[in-house]
């Protein structure tokens, strides 16, 4: 699953079978989000777009892709949902950045 949702986001979600969905900012806020659905954000500068990944726990397959305009306005804009949320720092979502030639990703969240 995974390695799959790796490839899938490193070709793109315009993939004819990429199982990543199309979401708006008001769905992740009000929907993903105060739930806990996501656990990671990859921010890919050079598309335009967040991808979002599923928590553990989560069943939804693949995960969501949401178009941004800037990524650092996003971040910040992420973080100030969070504290509207009453969500505790220690619980705030993993943000990273990816480049179309790979991922840059820590351990052990490492995706090939």
């Amino acid at each position: 699953m995974v390695g799959y949702l790796g490839y899938s986001l490193f070709r793109g979600p315009k993939s004819p079978d990429s199982s990543l969905k199309e979401i708006t900012w008001n769905d992740f806020v009000n929907g993903l989000l105060p739930r806990g659905r996501v656990k990671k954000i990859l921010i890919n500068q050079e598309l335009s777009q967040a991808y979002l990944l599923p928590s553990p726990h989560d069943q939804m397959d693949g995960g969501y892709v949401l178009g941004i305009k800037n990524a650092h306005n996003f971040e910040n804009e992420v973080r100030e949902a969070e504290v509207a949320l009453g969500i505790p720092p220690e619980r705030w979502i993993q943000i990273e950045y990816q480049q179309l030639s790979g991922l840059y990703v820590t351990a052990p969240d490492r995706i090939i």
